[in-house]
């Protein structure tokens, strides 16, 4: 099992295109880079044709085409699939297609010893299983009309800038400081902000 962005995009294309395959975790690093592949977080898809569909350098007329038809399919719905980096017809990938994802692999992965922290678009890095960038990006607007209704009623616990708490919201979603701001809010800011505590919060899931 990978993380939830690889397994979402291998249901998505096994769905789409039937008999596809994949190469998923890799403990390794990026060819010629010091950096480790997400390959090594179970974070990077590899993307090959069924079986039967053979490559042949020499003539991969049926191999290219199919992972074309699969490279468009791809790029058509890489938001929706949050991909981070895809590589097809480049050096070291002329016979599969890569793919990985966000939030990425970050530092050095568990298997050589290191944490499992991931890095999202806004800067924030975290340990733990990473989030969906859907549900970071929804937990991020809901934060906005959290402390938008906060700062409306002259609620204290938002006491200051409210760039500060907007930033922070863009920048760290899933920060311990807002588990105090929550506490202190629940009623009645959270009410008018239409937002369901539950809902908006579970950091316990984080």
């Amino acid at each position: 099992m990978g993380t939830p962005a690889a397994d979402q995009f291998e249901d998505v294309l096994s769905e789409r295109f039937p008999g596809i395959r994949f190469g998923r975790v890799n403990c390794r690093k990026i060819s010629n880079s010091a950096f480790w592949s997400q390959h090594s977080w179970n974070n990077a898809r590899d993307v090959y044709p069924p079986l039967g569909i053979t490559y042949l350098r020499s003539n991969d007329g049926d191999y290219r085409a199919y992972l074309d038809e699969v490279w468009a399919f791809i790029k058509a719905n890489q938001d929706m699939l949050n991909i981070r980096v895809k590589l097809w017809q480049v050096t070291n990938h002329y016979n599969h297609i890569h793919v990985d994802f966000w939030p990425r692999g970050w530092a050095t992965p568990p298997c050589a010893g290191g944490s499992n922290r991931y890095k999202y678009p806004g800067g924030d890095t975290r340990v733990g299983p990473p989030v969906l960038l859907n549900e970071y990006e929804e937990r991020t607007m809901n934060l906005h009309a959290l402390v938008r209704a906060a700062f409306t009623a002259g609620n204290p616990a938002v006491a200051g800038d409210i760039d500060y708490w907007l930033q922070l919201a863009d920048n760290d979603p899933f920060s311990d400081e807002w588990e105090n701001l929550f506490r202190a809010m629940l009623t009645p800011v959270v009410s008018a902000a239409g937002i369901q505590y539950g809902a908006l919060v579970r950091l316990e899931e984080h």
